[in-house]
């Protein structure tokens, strides 16, 4: 069993893992698209801990994150935690790896640069949007 797999199970011990495919261009984490016979489809990621030398505090903060948005009814995709059955943000496999999950927000994409005007201008919207809503 391959690390990617070990660790969805963490996730999802009853559901077999139905397929994997990387997503993005991995400029911090390593990331898959993941899809879970009875589950749907989720974002894995496995946490550069070179870049994030803390991971449990990372979590922490987008719980955190995620929780204020729920709140204050944030109309933007939040990134929602999956925990282990037992509680767990993370999972770690044998290999040092430590990984998280999201759901899939589906009709997404990657905007790999360069990016036209409007594109920028759209991104630059959601993004105030995002940081006016951590305001409040």
């Amino acid at each position: 069993m391959d690390a990617l797999e070990a660790a969805c199970l963490q996730f999802f011990p009853e559901a077999p893992l139905l397929e994997a495919r990387p997503v993005g261009g991995g400029h911090i984490h390593r990331s898959w698209r993941v899809g879970v016979r009875g589950e749907g489809s989720f974002l894995l990621q496995r946490i550069n801990t070179a870049v994030f030398r803390n991971p449990e505090a990372l979590m922490q903060n987008i719980a955190r994150i995620a929780k204020h948005l729920q709140k204050i009814g944030y109309e933007g995709g939040i990134l929602t935690l999956r925990k282990t059955p037992d509680g767990r943000l993370l999972a770690r496999d044998g290999e040092a790896g430590v990984w998280r999950l999201f759901p899939f927000f589906e009709d997404t994409f990657l905007l790999e640069p360069p990016v036209d005007e409007r594109t920028a201008w759209q991104a630059a919207r959601a993004f105030g949007a995002f940081t006016r809503a951590l305001q409040t």
